[in-house]
């Protein structure tokens, strides 16, 4: 994930000729996210590990997905090692991957213990759309 100065900043570099990563040898889901939630880290690098979580939403159903993703939200952030979360939505409605959901936790361990919870899965039993979850480290900043 990168952040840019603005979407025309963003254009501006990708469509010159010499923007490495335009020819990828493998499927790629470029898209543009603002942010629309956010629980910031308690401080400037909290370690340990990233959730990355896309989700395939359709235009329309921003309003309900963004709700269950709340109520989620409020469970884990009261979990031991929950560290931040940031939800972002694409600014173009037609991407494959409407939602992102970057969250930090402390260890695998104790992502693995929050979403085990019973109150885990009845929150997120309301988010009714396609989930790709996976934890990361990382590697380079």
């Amino acid at each position: 994930m990168a952040e840019w100065e603005s979407p025309a900043a963003f254009q501006a570099a990708t469509g010159q000729p010499s923007f490495p990563g335009r020819e990828m040898p493998f499927p790629a889901h470029p898209g543009l996210y603002q942010a629309v939630a956010e629980d910031p880290p308690p401080g400037e690098d909290p370690g340990g590990v990233v959730l990355i979580n896309a989700f395939e939403v359709p235009a329309d159903g921003d309003d309900a997905f963004v709700m269950a993703w709340e109520a989620t939200r409020q469970f884990l952030r009261t979990q031991p090692g929950y560290l931040a979360t940031r939800l972002h939505r694409s600014l173009t409605p037609d991407a494959d991957f409407r939602f992102v959901n970057i969250g930090r936790y402390e260890s695998p361990q104790a992502f693995q213990a929050a979403v085990g919870q019973p109150g885990f899965r009845q929150a997120a039993a309301a988010i009714q759309h396609r989930a790709h979850p996976s934890l990361y480290e990382v590697v380079r900043r």
